[in-house]
């Protein structure tokens, strides 16, 4: 196989991989590509935040300092479903924030009021399963809603990061929910939140969640926020080596036709590489070609993402009075802003990380905490390219692409 070196244009993003020796010929043709003006016309998902209650005490929750009694009102989410429905690309409706089970009146009236439209609303939950009944269940198979929830680990590093608020352990809880879970639907999405407990066995995690029937598997690195005193970050170098690992199992498995679950970080990453370089945006939460993800408090007010609940100074809008597409394009969006004017300016793949995390780019005082470990694997996967499209396995690797 012909060695190939990656080429990139760091001002607009474009890249290709060049035989050795011809590296400033594809650079030249990269040159003369244009970059689109950014302009968002729709988002991907919109998170709900049902209720500011939560039973869980969860080490790196963002949201624990604002707990309240607070609800989100009918007028509030059918505002946000009437919005979703305007957009180029209607998106899916998320009922997450804290607890979402906990305000299931809300839930139900939502639903049918979005059943009602002529316009197809997908609904999901994401929830952690422990105030799960027969009842939700029910309405759950009749409504064809998808519920997806969060597991971090084995039993003892689970623990660790998701305790009851009481300190009580709650692995076994999720695990038995997850169960009733699948009997209504095929397959589920997870979300590990990856922290210095967990971070050395995601491998291990990986397949644990697959054999139990888990069908997409998603690892997210914890954010510190200002109000967390706990350390529970992993290092850099802990994460690289783990994802390396992970990578790598996961794709000795699709050679050998073994690999049943989708690793959704596999697929961002050569989403971030493949698709369009127009928008500076957060490829950790999804992997469509639009803005991410906005997220409606329980009052209205309008959030780049759920990480900022409560954080006033990061309010975009109010549903009940800014239309979503204004809100997309606002200038108190931080994905509006360029990603030159930041401390990613001199970055050369600032256009494909786009900075990375959201929140760990603005709590980190600009400069991501996890920057080293998105730069290593975008060098990572742009060097296991050649080798994926020798054996045939890039078309497993960008699954849900």
């Amino acid at each position: 196989m012909n060695k190939r070196n990656f080429v990139i244009n760091p001002k607009t993003g474009f890249w290709g991989l060049a035989q050795e020796g011809y590296e400033k010929e594809l650079l030249a043709v990269l040159n003369d590509k244009i970059l689109p003006e950014k302009n968002y016309r729709g988002t991907h998902s919109i998170i709900l935040n049902t209720t500011k209650q939560c039973n869980m005490g969860c080490v790196y929750c963002s949201a624990s300092g604002g707990r309240s009694g607070e609800r989100m009102s009918e007028e509030v989410a059918r505002k946000a479903v009437d919005e979703a429905t305007t957009l180029e690309l209607t998106p899916r409706i998320v009922f997450h924030g804290s607890e979402p089970l906990l305000n299931m009146p809300l839930i139900r009236s939502t639903v049918e009021y979005g059943e009602s439209l002529p316009i197809k609303v997908l609904f999901y939950i994401q929830s952690n399963l422990t105030y799960l009944t027969d009842g939700i269940l029910d309405f759950v198979r009749a409504h064809k809603i998808g519920v997806s929830t969060s597991v971090d680990g084995f039993r003892e590093e689970h623990n660790l990061n998701r305790p009851f608020r009481n300190g009580s352990p709650s692995y076994d809880f999720v695990l038995r929910n997850m169960e009733k879970i699948m009997e209504e639907q095929v397959g589920m999405s997870t979300v590990t939140v990856v922290t210095k407990h967990n971070v050395h066995r995601l491998s291990e995690i990986a397949l644990d969640l697959e054999s139990r029937g888990v069908t997409h598997i998603q690892f997210l690195p914890a954010v510190k926020c200002p109000q967390h005193k706990e350390d529970f970050q992993p290092t850099n170098k802990e994460l690289i080596d783990s994802y390396t690992h992970l990578f790598e199992q996961t794709f000795e498995r699709m050679e050998r036709g073994e690999q049943k679950a989708v690793v959704r970080n596999i697929p961002q990453l050569l989403a971030s590489l493949f698709l369009r370089t127009a928008v500076d945006r957060c490829r950790v939460c999804s992997s469509a070609d639009y803005h991410p993800i906005l997220s409606i408090d329980t009052n209205g007010d309008v959030y780049p993402c759920d990480f900022f609940f409560g954080r006033k100074e990061y309010v975009v809008g109010n549903i009940m009075h800014n239309s979503l597409v204004s809100l997309l394009n606002s200038k108190k969006n931080p994905r509006s802003a360029s990603i030159n004017d930041s401390s990613c300016g001199s970055c050369d793949i600032r256009r494909i990380c786009g900075g990375g995390c959201l929140a760990d780019k603005l709590f980190s005082g600009d400069r991501p905490y996890y920057c080293e470990t998105y730069f290593a694997m975008y060098d990572y996967m742009v060097k296991k390219m050649p080798e994926l499209k020798e054996k045939g396995l890039l078309p497993l690797a960008v699954r849900n692409l």
